[in-house]
């Protein structure tokens, strides 16, 4: 059987209220149960250099 390669995320969110953040963070815990390397950081602490290298970019943003 074959082993599936971890996939390197990264989780941008923005969020006004918190909620964005919560829900970023429960994603987050699924993909590492999965087997993911995960990393979470706030849109306002993100340039575009720091996204480079990842598998996956995941975004997360409050409507209104």
């Amino acid at each position: 059987m074959q082993k599936e390669k971890t996939m390197k995320s990264i989780i941008v969110f923005g969020s006004t209220g918190g909620n964005t953040e919560l829900l970023a963070g429960y994603v987050a815990s699924g993909m590492k149960a999965a087997g993911h390397q995960v990393e979470m950081k706030n849109v306002t602490e993100v340039t575009p250099e720091d996204i480079t290298g990842y598998d996956l970019i995941v975004l997360g943003s409050s409507t209104w």
